[in-house]
């Protein structure tokens, strides 16, 4: 004879542990509000930031770009002098589903994200101002009723420059174990290696950032700002953030640069800021562009005689479209672009979407002046185009260096 256990499963019916659940979920919606640990946050990601360099005050309720989302807002851990800044979890209503539309394109389908991390949240202190952080994990993956998520507030906006154009970012400064003084000594030289680490929300421009690539992280100081690189990415745990170690180096007057606004007042702190012969440009994109021209390695630029640099164009959609490639360079700021490819070998990729180009020919193929006059495009800019037969645009612009 089939046990009351047997009986509910050939009925469907519910069992009290069931029914326990639903009864505790029904009972933590009915008195949401009635906690002083409720309150209101608004969720939107670095595509969807109005004010990238603003860290508090945020007018989150006047933001139509920002999503609204019941939380409870619970202290995990307290500071001390020596220590990180508090942490900080938030819950979500019981069944609480995405409700942030773009999510599971951007974080979810690219990265293998779980929502929401990844996102920016504005939550409101107890005077009532909307401070950002970052949601950086889940805080227990073991806990599905009622799920915690870890957040870290936003202290530093990260300026880094990719492909001459100048990026920003708002995430969050970490002190990094170190178990030296700050500097080694050996017999020759001695180097600096204080260690920090920062994390920011993984999209397509900071997944750029790369191996040994400078930043200055600092307060706004004209006295020698501290420059770091980078020494370690983790882009996997957990998904949807990237973490990035970076220990001291030298700031350099003659490569890296201190913005200054028309007052005086620091707007900006470059590192590697005059490496290229083109002045670095504002980022002016804030939506995911349909088509970009990807590559591998920290940065697209060739060597003069160097080896084949791969380049691919991608579509957010992830629908190739058939078109062509066209390719043109100019020497200074001033020259106009100029349609370009004689002295480039230009070989299809493995996939459609693929190019693969060596900057020079092979040296057996060319006479000592025409392998002179390829070292005179040292500092040059060359620009690849791809143009879909349905009129879309991708390009990128490739510094031309010695090897």
């Amino acid at each position: 004879m089939p046990s009351p256990t047997n009986y509910r499963k050939i009925l469907g019916q519910k069992n009290n542990g069931q029914i326990r659940k639903e009864q505790s979920d029904d009972i933590m919606n009915q008195t949401w509000w009635e906690d002083i640990q409720s309150r209101v946050g608004y969720l939107y990601d670095y595509y969807h930031d109005k004010n990238i360099t603003r860290l508090t005050d945020m007018k989150s309720n006047e933001d139509d770009e920002k999503v609204p989302i019941d939380i409870k807002f619970v202290m995990s851990s307290s500071q001390t002098y020596d220590k990180d800044q508090v942490t900080f979890h938030i819950q979500l209503r019981p069944g609480q589903l995405c409700n942030v539309e773009y999510y599971k394109e951007v974080f979810e389908k690219q990265y293998d994200a779980t929502f929401p991390i990844g996102l920016y949240i504005d939550i409101s202190d107890e005077q009532g101002i909307y401070n950002r952080w970052l949601i950086v994990d889940r805080a227990n993956y073991n806990v599905t009723q009622f799920p915690t998520f870890e957040v870290l507030r936003c202290d530093k906006v990260f300026q880094w420059i990719i492909n001459n154009t100048k990026m920003q970012c708002a995430g969050v400064l970490r002190s990094q174990n170190s178990y030296n003084s700050g500097i080694w000594t050996d017999h020759i030289t001695t180097t600096v290696e204080d260690q920090y680490k920062f994390a920011v929300p993984l999209n397509r421009d900071t997944e750029k950032l790369y191996y040994n690539q400078r930043i200055i992280i600092d307060n706004k100081v004209l006295t020698e700002p501290r420059t770091w690189q980078i020494t370690k990415i983790n882009r996997i745990a957990p998904n949807g953030i990237a973490r990035l170690t970076v220990a001291q180096n030298h700031f350099d007057q003659n490569i890296d640069y201190i913005e200054k606004d028309g007052n005086g007042n620091i707007i900006g702190m470059w590192a590697d800021y005059f490496t290229s012969p083109i002045e670095p440009s504002d980022d002016t994109h804030k939506d995911i562009p349909i088509a970009t021209i990807e590559y591998l390695g920290g940065t697209p630029n060739m060597k003069v005689g160097g080896g084949y640099k791969k380049y691919s164009v991608v579509f957010s959609d992830e629908q190739f479209r058939s078109g062509s490639w066209k390719y043109f360079i100019r020497e200074t700021e001033e020259d106009p672009w100029e349609p370009f490819s004689d002295i480039m070998e230009i070989t299809d990729g493995l996939l459609a979407n693929e190019i693969k180009l060596h900057f020079g020919l092979d040296k057996d193929k060319t006479s000592e002046k025409q392998t002179k006059d390829y070292y005179k495009y040292i500092n040059s800019i060359l620009k690849i185009k791809y143009e879909t037969d349905d009129g879309i645009e991708a390009s990128l612009d490739i510094t031309i260096t010695s090897l």
